[in-house]
């Protein structure tokens, strides 16, 4: 667990981000979210599964640039590469060759609608 002091700098907040620094502790996994958190505690996430929000605003900019942007919910899963998983330098020896074809299996599966996702939105 984490204990600041007022007088503590957030940049220590920032480094140990209180879970992934509990996971290095007691010698278990933990896995980022939203963007490429692996640099945080190498040997310790074994990938961060992040949002391509620059995919997302690139095609805004690019749409309202060509004159056919419209106002709207657009929703950039993983076949439209709006959403995945970072295999890198600092993660790279917690994937193995199974656990890699096993996921490219399982995106390739939810891609072509074999497997489905509950959309929390929906519901």
């Amino acid at each position: 667990m984490i204990h600041l002091t007022p007088a503590e700098p957030l940049r220590e907040l920032v480094r140990d981000l209180g879970v992934y620094k509990a996971a290095r502790e007691a010698g278990k996994l933990a896995i980022g979210v939203d963007s490429n958190q692996n640099y945080l505690h190498p040997g310790t996430m074994p990938t961060s599964m992040i949002k391509r929000v620059d995919l997302a605003v690139y095609e805004a900019f690019k749409s309202a640039r060509d004159g056919s942007w419209q106002g709207s919910v657009r929703v950039l899963g993983l076949a439209e590469g709006g959403v995945g998983w970072v295999l890198d330098e600092r993660n790279r020896s917690l994937v193995n060759a199974g656990m890699e074809a096993a996921i490219e299996k399982a995106r390739k599966a939810i891609i072509a609608g074999e497997i489905k996702v509950t959309d929390y939105m929906a519901q």
